[in-house]
């Protein structure tokens, strides 16, 4: 058995592509060439090629001809921090290069722009090297998968004259009056009088989209205790889908009316990628992990959506997952009493009626 070699987080790009990341580095050091359901990128500087996949920006219309399979579950990951035994099930970097999860889809929270950054000042420009620094649940999904990072940064057609989001980004929200900075918008309670506002149909869910990157090569992983190494199995893929919510404790008021927006946002969120699992699981079968969808809670914690909000969304696609045939798992990194009592109320008789459960990691093998 090879030794794994590991290494601190933050060398993780030049581990893997043989360089120092910036801007003129990557231009002169990668190219990217499409190859059917892939984008592979090849590193002049190690001379090594990975798989970065598709992606795609998608609203919940654009799933089409998925006939109904039946006899989805839902269940629940009940972690408990750093303290769980079983970490590798509830550390959404550990879990994505698990040899049962080859193929799998996860959810990865995400700014508007499908990028990881902490702020609005944070720009494309400044590179994705430093996405080890946040240790939110979106930055470390998205490490799995370091080639398909750089594809979004770097290389992700924006649009016809836009290669790349160091110019122009990538917006979610583009179909929507709500400003966006660098991935971060600003939703005001004044904002419901100002007509482009009031006369607008928030009610139309394919108004939101999400980011789906299928096929991306799973390339890094980590010990317990954080320190990476590079994944051994080339042909190891996840799906991975970039959603991302509203900050209620930054720029974005929570009052009735922004609160709507956001139910409405979180439910297309949701449902699409629940769409976006099951559209994966038909187009890559036959892996371990092709009938599996992880589920975050999007805008828990710092951004201060009401676990009622988005558990709320997640009851919303309870039929979709049903007819999808998907096994859909929501990961709760650290149990909370009160985040579990929501999820019971809002959707425990499903989760019982799917055949699912409640899952303590340390209890399984």
């Amino acid at each position: 058995m090879v030794e794994k070699q590991l290494f601190s987080p933050g060398k993780w790009f030049e581990e893997l592509f043989g360089f120092k990341e910036s801007v003129k580095a990557v231009y002169e050091n990668f190219t990217c060439e499409e190859k059917g359901d892939s984008n592979i990128i090849t590193s002049k500087a190690n001379g090594k090629s990975y798989n970065a996949g598709n992606f795609q920006v998608r609203s919940i219309s654009s799933f089409k001809d998925l006939k109904p399979r039946g006899g989805g579950k839902l269940s629940v990951i009940v972690g408990n921090g750093r303290s769980t035994k079983n970490y590798k099930m509830i550390d959404v970097l550990m879990s994505e290069a698990q040899p049962e999860n080859n193929g799998a889809t996860y959810l990865a929270a995400s700014n508007f722009n499908c990028l990881e950054f902490v702020g609005e000042f944070q720009t494309a420009s400044m590179g994705v090297t430093g996405y080890v620094y946040d240790n939110t649940q979106g930055p470390y999904a998205a490490l799995a998968c370091g080639p398909a990072i750089v594809y979004r940064n770097y290389f992700v057609k924006v649009d016809d004259s836009h290669i790349g989001q160091i110019d122009k980004e990538i917006e979610l929200l583009g179909d929507t009056p709500i400003p966006v900075i660098n991935g971060y918008p600003s939703l005001k309670e004044s904002f419901e009088t100002d007509k482009k506002f009031s006369s607008f149909d928030w009610d139309n869910l394919d108004h939101y989209k999400v980011g789906v990157h299928r096929n991306c090569q799973v390339t890094t992983t980590e010990t317990p205790n954080r320190k990476f190494y590079l994944h051994d199995n080339e042909n190891h893929i996840v799906h991975q889908v970039y959603a991302a919510a509203f900050n209620f404790q930054g720029n974005c008021d929570l009052c009735k009316f922004t609160e709507k927006i956001g139910a409405n946002l979180l439910k297309a969120e949701y449902m699409a990628t629940v769409y976006a699992a099951w559209e994966n699981s038909l187009l890559y079968p036959d892996r371990p992990g092709s009938n599996k969808l992880y589920l975050t809670l999007l805008g828990g914690g710092v951004f201060g959506n009401p676990e009622n909000l988005i558990l709320g969304a997640i009851a919303e696609c309870c039929e979709v997952i049903e007819k999808s045939g998907l096994d859909v798992y929501i990961v709760c990194y650290c149990e909370s009493s009160q985040t579990m009592r929501v999820i019971e109320e809002k959707l425990g008789k499903f989760i019982k009626k799917s055949g699912g459960s409640f899952i303590n990691p340390d209890k399984m093998k």
